[in-house]
């Protein structure tokens, strides 16, 4: 079932796992109904959770962690917990484009409790949570729709193609599935979201030099074609046609280069303070931890010499009988 779980008939099972781990209440049998899913495909199956199961899933579910319930043959037997920890520049990358006036949203099948703490540790203020894959494109419409804006998702997973599709700009990270990054209109080649700020920066600075290049060909041609014409010979100004030739080459050659100048482009300033911040970050980090590791390797090379002691032996000496 498509953003729930998934749902099968197994044979012999008690050839692959050891019946002893089973509940007592399961019973063994030839063919077992396994189901692993969410809670919501608990709620299509019309079962209740038991309380302790209940908290126990809470409580893991407020860590940001994904729990999804084993049954056989409608029996509770396991809790499967799944955690992908995000990013380590999402936070970073999260604060610069608010900054720069983009409202951040989560976008994600989990359910409320995993989606707000996931967000509250990328600093994203909205939270879409329980979005099915099939419901996720409706959701991109009615935010196009309420915010009267352009919409841009970004995602690299299978279930985030169609909403990649839908948005004004789609955006999938090149590490993702090749179904999004078929979908979408912007392919990250780095698996850093800094890049997202850089992709927005650099489309704004590409317009602005389409609408340069533009306005120079607008006026180049408005003052050159009356001069080829002939209009301005009574004043004696015109040109040869080999002279008009040159200057309509030198048009096409101008915004050309002024095109190529984009190779010339570089990342925001924001973004590499960004960048340098994280990295400063994450090396006292790492410094810390080999200065912990170190610590604990002298402690334990102390506790070794302090057990290991050289205790001299005193043999009994014997002379060789005459």
């Amino acid at each position: 079932m498509l953003g729930m779980g998934i749902k099968g008939t197994v044979t012999n099972l008690d050839q692959i796992i050891n019946p002893e781990l089973l509940p007592s209440t399961a019973k063994l049998e030839n063919n077992y109904h396994v189901v692993v899913g969410n809670r919501t495909m608990l709620a299509e199956h019309q079962m209740e959770l038991p309380r302790e199961v209940n908290e126990l899933m809470k409580e893991h579910e407020s860590r940001g962690h994904t729990v999804n319930i084993l049954l056989l043959n409608g029996v509770i037997c396991s809790l499967i917990t799944i955690s992908d920890p995000i990013k380590k520049d999402a936070a970073s990358a999260v604060n610069l484009l608010k900054q720069w006036g983009i409202t951040v949203a989560l976008l994600t099948g989990d359910n409320f409790r995993t989606a707000t703490a996931i967000a509250q540790e990328a600093n994203i203020p909205l939270v879409f949570a329980e979005v099915l894959p099939s419901q996720k494109v409706a959701k991109i419409k009615s935010l196009q729709r309420k915010y009267k804006a352009k919409v841009a998702m970004v995602g690299d997973g299978v279930n985030d193609s169609p909403a990649l599709a839908q948005a004004d700009v789609g955006i999938a990270i090149g590490t993702g599935t090749d179904v999004a990054m078929e979908a979408a209109d912007i392919i990250l080649i780095k698996d850093s979201l800094f890049d997202v700020a850089v992709a927005i920066d650099l489309s704004k600075v590409t317009v602005c030099r389409i609408r340069l290049n533009f306005v120079w060909a607008l006026m180049y041609n408005l003052l050159g074609i009356p001069i080829a014409a002939g209009f301005l010979k009574p004043w004696g100004i015109s040109l040869r046609p080999y002279m008009a030739a040159a200057a309509m080459m030198l048009s096409s050659l101008c915004v050309v280069c002024s095109s190529l100048l984009l190779k010339l482009y570089k990342k925001p300033a924001d973004v590499q303070r960004c960048e340098e911040s994280l990295r400063e970050r994450l090396a006292r980090v790492a410094g810390s931890a080999r200065a912990s590791l170190s610590s604990v390797q002298r402690k334990r090379r102390r506790r070794e010499d302090s057990a290991m002691q050289i205790l001299p032996v005193h043999g009994m000496s014997s002379e060789d009988e005459c």
